[in-house]
């Protein structure tokens, strides 16, 4: 079980538990009220479990040479998409914990026919656990839960211990983009970056072609760019 720091937006992963049983032909109880369970389970091509990542990466994808990207938390996929769409050299792998999210995220790339596009359904921890070491050109997380209450900021998982893994799983020279609008946030990953090796880089991204790109959460609380705290962190090359 991974540490409860890593979970995606504070919950356990019992959804990639779920998948992973149904996958594995077993007979799970279902609620009818999750139309997205059955569809998350048959979207084989573009929904992977954690094993079925591990165990396929690169070739989970049409160009397995190509670079790959990681965002982790990608609620619907539009950030995603905008990214796959705008750089078509890339692989771009997706993560988040829920249903509705991923299954979302998989019909998007569908349509827009984005075939450098694949979508994780598992916990942050172990979704960079399941990929091997330095396997990603870079990995993205927009307005991560803040837990603005001091005695809930524990639950914050962008800490240490995720950008160690973030480095880890990251090829020399590769970044960690973050965006937030919570200012104590900010300040505590800028503080430890350098432990894990980052070091502040250009904003936005030079690797991406230096285009920004918001989230749906950036659009709901700020209209203008104004309150937006964000970072490239890069590694040494």
């Amino acid at each position: 079980m991974p540490d409860r720091s890593l979970r995606l937006m504070g919950r356990s992963n019992r959804a990639g538990e779920l998948l992973i049983r149904m996958r594995a032909g077993e007979t799970v109880p279902l609620k009818d009220t999750n139309p997205y369970v059955r569809e998350a389970c048959a979207m084989r091509d573009l929904i992977l479990t954690a094993p079925e990542l591990s165990a396929g990466f690169p070739a989970i994808f049409p160009r397995p040479r190509q670079p790959v990207w990681a965002e982790v938390g990608c609620y619907l996929g539009e950030t995603l998409a905008a990214m796959a769409g705008d750089n078509r050299d890339f692989n771009f792998l997706g993560v988040d914990i829920r249903y509705k999210r991923v299954v979302k995220s998989a019909r998007r790339a569908r349509r827009e026919n984005l075939e450098n596009v694949r979508v994780a359904l598992c916990d942050a921890g172990v979704f960079l656990d399941a990929l091997p070491p330095r396997s990603l050109a870079g990995v993205n997380v927009f307005f991560p839960d803040p837990w603005p209450r001091p005695k809930h900021r524990k639950h914050r998982f962008v800490n240490l211990e995720f950008l160690e893994r973030v480095a880890a799983r990251c090829r020399p020279g590769g970044v960690f983009w973050f965006k937030t609008d919570q200012e104590d946030y900010f300040k505590e990953v800028m503080a430890l970056a350098p432990r894990a090796g980052f070091h502040p880089d250009r904003v936005p991204p030079e690797i991406l072609g230096g285009a920004d790109y918001d989230s749906f959460f950036q659009r709901l609380f700020h209209r203008r760019r104004e309150g937006v705290l964000q970072a490239v962190l890069k590694l040494k090359s």
